[in-house]
């Protein structure tokens, strides 16, 4: 990943060439499934993910947004992530599903958005610290509302829940920051730790999908919160 800009901005004397991402990523993955039986499975998956800056995080300029502006840091790295879940499903019919889940995520390096010490309160970017970790539990459900016929149905209604609990935490380290970005950028953390910025503790997700095999027709109704 490579950041090219032209504004009329003066930019500290910095070589921002050292901020290219230039990196071969080995992302494993594995998943174990374990029928239980016809109608109960218990799966195992482990991985490596990683994310990427975006180009708003990473740009050295003011980016003026609604409510609120930043300033990217050119000097963030991609955080690397080892994902671990285990679930158990239950298939009552072929088109319904009642499952529990169990995952964690361990984080390198976690990009976080902060308040850059500024007399204009803009936000920045920062790998706040050394590493963040997250961990939860999910239950979905979908059932068969009504279906036109139980044989070989070609209408049907289903309905749909998901609802996730989600415990996170992050260090934070404003002399790593001012080391990571070759002190272009000054913050300050009144603690030692916090939640991970944008990772909500309770959501739910419920909706309900009409289909229409014939017609080939499936509108579906969504709530998120």
């Amino acid at each position: 990943q490579e950041l090219t800009w032209d504004t009329n901005i003066q930019l500290p004397s910095v070589n921002f060439d050292d901020a290219k991402i230039d990196k071969l990523y080995i992302l494993p993955s594995a998943t174990l499934k374990y029928a239980l039986n016809e109608k109960q499975n218990f799966r195992v998956a482990a991985s490596k993910t990683y994310t990427i800056p975006q180009f708003k995080e990473s740009a050295p300029f003011r980016y003026e947004g609604i409510g609120e502006n930043s300033i990217g840091n050119p000097f963030l790295k991609p955080s690397d992530n080892y994902n671990l879940d285990l679930k158990w499903e239950l298939f009552p019919s072929n088109t319904e599903l009642f499952s529990i889940t169990g995952f964690a995520k361990y984080i390198n390096n976690p990009i976080s958005k902060v308040l850059l010490n500024s007399v204009l309160n803009d936000n920045t970017f920062v790998n706040a610290g050394d590493y963040a970790y997250v961990f939860g539990g999910e239950v979905e459900f979908r059932k068969n509302i009504w279906q036109n016929n139980a044989d070989a149905p070609t209408s049907s209604l289903t309905g749909g829940l998901n609802f996730t609990v989600m415990y996170s935490e992050q260090k934070l380290d404003a002399q790593k920051v001012a080391d990571d970005s070759r002190n272009t950028v000054s913050v300050n953390f009144n603690e030692e730790k916090d939640q991970l910025q944008g990772a909500s503790p309770l959501l739910v997700n419920a909706d309900i999908t009409y289909k229409n095999d014939e017609g080939n027709f499936h509108p579906t109704l969504s709530l998120v919160g």
